[in-house]
């Protein structure tokens, strides 16, 4: 069962690092260029370690644009250990010139 709660938030666009704090999201060169917004719905886990697998594209709207980019990002992140979660549930909405993001977890704040 996916838990579902809200969390919105607005997010710089990142660099390159390898792990990333949780929230970091780019917005795809390809869609700025022709100012092309969406969305895309994502599931993850976050393991003992404070990494993420299994991230997969649930939805994405339009298609092509954003959930490669998206998966990536969410790759790099890397929460506090010891806080494992299964099945969360992230909506990513791409609007020039920010990305907003909901939530299926509370996010984890102790950096």
């Amino acid at each position: 069962m996916v838990k579902k709660s809200l969390l919105a938030g607005v997010f710089l666009l990142c660099g390159c690092a390898w792990h990333e704090k949780p929230g970091t999201l780019s917005y795809p060169a390809h869609a700025w260029a022709v100012h092309v917004g969406g969305e895309v719905d994502i599931m993850y886990n976050i393991e003992p370690d404070g990494s993420t697998s299994d991230v997969h594209m649930l939805r994405e709207q339009p298609t092509g644009f954003f959930a490669h980019y998206a998966i990536h990002d969410i790759q790099k992140w890397k929460y506090p250990p010891n806080h494992p979660k299964k099945h969360i549930v992230l909506r990513i909405q791409y609007v020039l010139p920010q990305v907003k993001y909901s939530s299926g977890a509370k996010p984890i704040t102790s950096y």
